[in-house]
């Protein structure tokens, strides 16, 4: 027979162990993107693997609810107010419309900010120590990435002087910090940049008209919702114009000539640390925002070569990356 400390150890540990139920316990999150799921498949198996690293796992104790604008900015404040009646206990947010969206739909369901471009130029929070109330996540420099891309560009083929850049007024880190960014990077490095307007996938074709009629010899992308989730359609429009081209790393298996940013399945996975971290019952508003911290540089060769173009033997040396 069991002795009386022997019975009430076992009351005390049954006491501060987590039941079966609660361990179990289904959590319901909310993802609301502007691009599609096809587009952005890589970032979201990011964000997957990273809730598993922190023991959520779909469909055993997790359920994500998903919300894509497919390219229509517009319908993010709709979809966010639908993902708030779903309910959900918290909202994972892709890129600066969608948190935008999130931030004025709620002021109390906790936001994780999967990657935006700069968290404070676009006042989505004060400072990134101390970001306050229901919103944090991960962050990464899409400014001083745009105007370095343009750079490399340069660099790359010395020989271009007019490139367009592919322009979404709807984007708020577009308006005005990035092309003013980009159009003082321009004027150092003495190149004409054409800004042709694409808000949505259907004005593909009239931006790059605008850009041939201007005689653009490259084209850059940033990092902008609709582009990365359309990279594919993108670059046949590059191939169709023989222009030389930069982006972030999403374009490469798209065949961009030269591509400099963040690895956002990774970011993705760094968002999954908040979701987790809040989920077990931390205070988004205590929980500093995470600057990207790790850059790369991939260029193509024989994607070049293809188009005419020959990229500069000392950015080749730099790469981090050769796609052969």
């Amino acid at each position: 027979m069991a002795s009386r400390r022997e019975v009430l150890r076992a009351l005390a540990l049954a006491a501060i162990a987590p039941s079966p139920s609660w361990a179990q316990r289904m959590r319901r999150i909310g993802f609301l993107g502007a691009g599609s799921a096809a587009g952005f498949a890589n970032h979201i198996a990011g964000l997957r693997a990273g809730l598993r690293e922190q023991g959520y796992e779909e469909r055993k104790n997790l359920t994500i609810e998903f919300r894509w604008a497919e390219g229509r900015i517009e319908r993010l404040p709709g979809l966010a107010r639908e993902l708030l009646r779903s309910p959900v206990e918290l909202l994972v947010t892709q890129g600066t419309p969608a948190t935008r969206a999130a931030k004025e739909a709620t002021s109390s369901v906790p936001i994780v900010m999967a990657a935006v471009g700069d968290a404070v130029v676009t006042g989505l929070v004060q400072n990134l120590a101390r970001p306050g109330r229901n919103l944090t996540g991960t962050t990464f420099f899409a400014v001083e990435l745009a105007s370095k891309r343009l750079e490399l560009l340069k660099q790359a083929f010395g020989q271009v002087t007019r490139v367009g850049m592919m322009h979404n007024p709807d984007n708020p880190i577009q308006r005005e910090p990035l092309l003013a960014a980009l159009r003082r990077t321009a004027s150092t490095l003495k190149i004409h940049l054409e800004v042709a307007v694409a808000r949505t996938p259907d004005d593909f074709s009239g931006a790059f008209a605008r850009l041939a009629a201007a005689r653009v010899e490259g084209v850059l992308f940033i990092e902008d919702p609709i582009q990365v989730g359309n990279a594919g359609a993108l670059m046949k429009l590059v191939v169709q114009n023989r222009l030389a081209s930069a982006s972030g790393l999403e374009f490469v298996p798209a065949g961009t000539m030269l591509a400099y940013g963040v690895n956002f399945r990774e970011v993705y996975g760094r968002a999954a640390v908040y979701v987790a971290r809040i989920l077990n019952g931390a205070n988004p508003a205590e929980l500093p925002v995470e600057q990207a911290t790790r850059f790369e540089l991939v260029v193509n060769p024989a994607a070049a070569k293809a188009l005419g173009f020959s990229i500069a033997p000392a950015v080749l040396q730099r790469a981090d990356r050769v796609v052969e």
